[in-house]
């Protein structure tokens, strides 16, 4: 074989392998966002259940699972939704004690069990996984910021060795589950007419970004496998690299929406705290400056709260994503009657008079804006190309006068 020839087979298995993991992750995306969209059907939390059991068999081809939620007050696992397993199974293990057989323990721990033998297992003392003919199970906590909520336990009749990969997708959707089971048990305390708006303004988001990077990601592949059937390395090279462009800002977009997401708003703890600890978070996750300013009687209803730490999330995705700023700042200002947070960064503005509907970075401002009239109030953006944005959300506030 030439020197040309073998060159040529490195760099078409080089090829090959860099697809087949682009393939895996676009599957992996593919499964987030299937189980992001099955859970956020329904606020019940019983149909909430079934339909998050139910897709994660689906996408991820196991034979049987179960959530089961923490009783706290009996310290017990009770059985909440279950697929795949037999009358039996169900009657003798309604409820598991926290820190009982695998299931148990890793209530327990917090963190995921996974067993690829459970015949061999010693940490399995129960016996009906074994009469049920399981070889394989996971055992995943789920859970709300860092609040147990009960556990996700998948099943599988093949011995099967969980991936250091498979585990962080699972713990990631453990989270996603967390979350909406938590959503449901606060629905109560909402407003229903909030709820179902933002349940829209959600949906449009997962389609105008995560569905598009998807559609576009299926497009690509195809491109590259004829790329590669044309023996064209340079161009399939070219394409591998934008596909991972794409699938990385998906993938990060993603983490940030679950991580959002997963912030518990405590009237208790107060919205300048909330801002703090999550602008501590975006910093480190950015490597980009913030600060932090709180001036006057910060008071807002809790419904407020929730509104406002939600523009302040789309307001730092966009400074993230678009504003290639090194620096931004918070203010909050607030006394009887109004309370105002600005959004200040350095990076490179844009022209008001020029935006494009189609794009990102406007949705996320339309959808800001829609937050603030929801509250009763309004958003001003002020930009020009070189200059940076600031963004203003101005509200009521409760005020401690009036609460």
């Amino acid at each position: 074989m030439s020197e040309t020839a073998s060159q040529l087979a490195k760099d078409v298995a080089q090829l090959e392998s860099l697809q087949a993991a682009l393939t895996q992750r676009n599957r992996e995306l593919s499964a987030l966002y299937a189980i992001t969209a099955a859970v956020s059907q329904s606020l019940v939390l019983q149909e909430t259940l079934d339909n998050a059991i139910a897709k994660v068999l689906e996408v991820l081809g196991l034979d049987a699972g179960e959530i089961r939620l923490l009783d706290s007050g009996t310290q017990e696992l009770v059985l909440g939704s279950h697929k795949g397993l037999t009358a039996d199974f169900i009657s003798q293990e309604r409820q598991i004690k926290v820190g009982d057989c695998l299931c148990g323990q890793a209530a327990l721990s917090g963190e995921t069990i996974a067993a690829s033998d459970i015949a061999r297992d010693l940490r399995a003392v129960k016996l009906n996984c074994r009469r049920d003919g399981f070889q394989s199970l996971a055992i995943i906590p789920l859970k709300s910021k860092d609040k147990l909520l009960g556990t996700m336990n998948l099943f599988s009749r093949d011995s099967r060795a969980f991936s250091p990969d498979e585990r962080g997708l699972l713990e990631t959707i453990g989270q996603q589950i967390g979350v909406a089971i938590e959503n449901t048990q606060l629905y109560d305390r909402v407003e229903p007419l909030a709820v179902l708006r933002e349940r829209v303004r959600l949906a449009r988001e997962i389609h105008d970004g995560l569905a598009q990077d998807l559609g576009y990601l299926s497009l690509k592949t195809r491109q590259i496998e004829e790329l590669l059937r044309a023996q064209d390395i340079a161009g399939a090279l070219r394409g591998l690299e934008e596909a991972r462009q794409v699938i990385k800002q998906a993938y990060d977009d993603a983490r940030e929406s679950i991580d959002g997401l997963r912030i518990q708003v405590d009237s208790n703890i107060g919205l300048p705290r909330l801002l703090a600890d999550y602008l501590a978070d975006f910093s480190r996750q950015t490597n980009l400056r913030t600060d932090l300013t709180v001036e006057g009687d910060i008071q807002p209803s809790h419904l407020a709260q929730v509104g406002l730490l939600r523009i302040v999330q789309e307001g730092l995705t966009n400074v993230r994503k678009h504003a290639h700023a090194t620096e931004v700042r918070v203010t909050v200002k607030g006394d009887s009657g109004a309370l105002a947070i600005s959004i200040q960064d350095n990076g490179q503005g844009f022209d008001l008079s020029n935006r494009d509907p189609g794009d990102r970075r406007h949705l996320g401002l339309s959808i800001m804006q829609e937050r603030a009239q929801d509250l009763g109030g309004s958003l001003i953006i002020q930009s020009a190309s070189g200059q940076g944005t600031v963004l203003t959300v101005n509200v009521p506030n409760k005020g401690k006068k009036q609460a």
